[in-house]
């Protein structure tokens, strides 16, 4: 894995405070935006869904 120089943001889900970097799973490198894609790489898989 490739380590960012930028934080990784942390939720707030009422007054709970979730770091994701505590609990990784594949899924939330999409979810919490750690993949880089074009706009047209994400159309392209919108259309393909459809």
């Amino acid at each position: 894995m490739v380590k960012s120089e930028y934080p990784v943001a942390i939720l707030y889900m009422d007054k709970l405070k979730i770091s994701v970097e505590d609990y990784r799973s594949f899924s939330s490198f999409y979810s919490g935006g750690q993949t880089i894609s074009t706009l047209e790489d994400q159309l392209l898989f919108h259309e393909s869904t459809d």
